[in-house]
């Protein structure tokens, strides 16, 4: 999996945090439950989407 890495400049975090559930919601299809302990807890959406995720499984 590949990261960007945006240095000193401000992303637009409503843009990251929309696709990154996107790319949670992936993973969850493609390989269950393997992936969330061990993705950083700080990424964008993230937080948000497993509590989502919870409540529906």
């Amino acid at each position: 999996m590949y990261f960007q890495d945006y240095g000193c400049v401000k992303p637009n975090r409503k843009y990251l945090t929309e696709y990154n559930k996107m790319v949670f919601k992936y993973l969850a299809e493609n390989y269950d439950d393997e992936w969330i302990g061990i993705i950083r807890e700080d990424l964008f959406g993230f937080n948000e989407w497993r509590e989502n995720y919870k409540n529906k499984n």
